[in-house]
């Protein structure tokens, strides 16, 4: 049998959801193999770190993966206890490739959630740190770079010799929606929380067949509080009223999940019965006052669910909440780097389409009876 040449370098920001992944990759390619490749990765009471690969990866096809949300890792800095930071999770990705480079065949880059993708365009005198990033990697040699639900795909203009496959939650997401929710889905709005979701609520819309609508914020731009401009007002548009809809309120991610609340709340002022928020990454990054808010609103009934991915990283304390909802994405993961391994394409995972939207017909017509 030809050797499997396949391996995963799984750094310490992404420990949990990589195990799952080498997990699901056995089940695909029925074996009991451990594709995970041991690292050793040092953090020196500087905070300058090393990544050291302990096990020979000569030859193969490399995928790292590494989860630069994740800041729940410590670390002693000087004396004082430091959190693992984006930049540190980053630069732990750049010491691995160093460490691998000149003996595997191939490496790819899987970093589900992007560095530097909320800094993806430039205004005036600013940074441009999500094309900066990409370069780094490309300059580096990486044969590809693996992520989902990009705040902005189009950052893949700033590669020239590296791959960038942008993958979509949305129906695996919904599928798990379907199997777990008993609402009626003839009944349903897709809302997002503001003008820049417009393009994600109209996929949901064409999916489940369904109206869409969205508040408009008037913001005081002659203050600023927290770097942002204060808002005025919110005005609801959309094609039909809320009053006694479902709606799903989606977005890319939940920041401090202040929108999205905010959202809801509105679509309950005018009417709305029960309100699912849907997010590829829960980032709760307002930590203990997120969520307070997030409990708050379920326990005043603002909030049904919130349904978001294990693709980043999520706290224990918030994954035992009564309204989170995580969808696992680990078998869908390892499908895609197994079929990259295969050098086959990957077209066929980035969509599903047909058959989510054949299982809401199915629920539709269900309660049409």
């Amino acid at each position: 049998m030809e050797k499997d040449n396949l391996r995963l370098v799984v750094l310490n920001s992404c420990s949990n959801f990589g195990k799952l992944v080498n997990e699901q990759l056995k089940l695909i390619r029925n074996t009991d193999f451990n594709y995970m490749v041991p690292i050793g990765e040092t953090r020196f009471a500087n905070s300058e770190g090393k990544a050291r690969i302990l096990q020979s990866v000569r030859g193969c096809e490399v995928f790292i993966l590494a989860d630069v949300g994740n800041y729940e890792q410590e670390y002693q800095m000087f004396g004082y206890t430091n959190r693992t930071s984006y930049n540190d999770n980053f630069m732990d990705i750049l010491n691995s490739i160093s460490a691998c480079a000149g003996t595997a065949d191939k490496i790819w880059v899987v970093e589900p959630l992007l560095y530097g993708s909320r800094q993806h365009k430039r205004e005036g005198r600013e940074s441009l740190t999500c094309a900066q990033s990409l370069h780094i990697l490309e300059f580096l040699g990486v044969k590809g770079i693996i992520s989902y639900d990009v705040h902005d795909p189009t950052v893949r203009s700033a590669l020239n010799r590296t791959s960038f496959d942008n993958l979509y939650p949305t129906n695996t997401m919904l599928e798990y929606f379907l199997e777990n929710e008993d609402i009626d889905f003839n009944n349903l709005t897709i809302l997002n929380p503001d003008l820049g979701a417009t393009k994600r609520a109209n996929y949901f819309g064409k999916i489940l067949q369904c109206p869409i609508g969205a508040f408009t914020k008037e913001r005081d731009t002659s203050i600023v509080l927290n770097g942002q401009h204060p808002i005025k007002s919110h005005k609801y548009i959309g094609s039909e009223p809320l009053n006694d809809k479902n709606i799903i309120i989606v977005d890319d991610m939940i920041a401090s999940g202040g929108s999205m609340i905010d959202t809801a709340r509105m679509a309950k002022e005018e009417g709305a019965n029960k309100i699912f928020l849907f997010a590829t990454f829960g980032l709760f990054s307002n930590g203990n006052k997120s969520i307070e808010m997030f409990n708050e609103a379920y326990a005043n009934n603002i909030i049904d669910k919130v349904y978001v991915t294990n693709l980043s990283y999520i706290p224990e304390r918030i994954s035992t909440l009564p309204w989170i909802e995580i969808v696992d994405f680990a078998p869908h993961l390892a499908k895609v780097i197994h079929t990259l391994n295969q050098n086959e394409s990957i077209e066929p995972l980035m969509n599903g389409k047909e058959e989510v939207t054949a299982k809401i017909l199915q629920k539709k017509l269900l309660y049409n009876k």
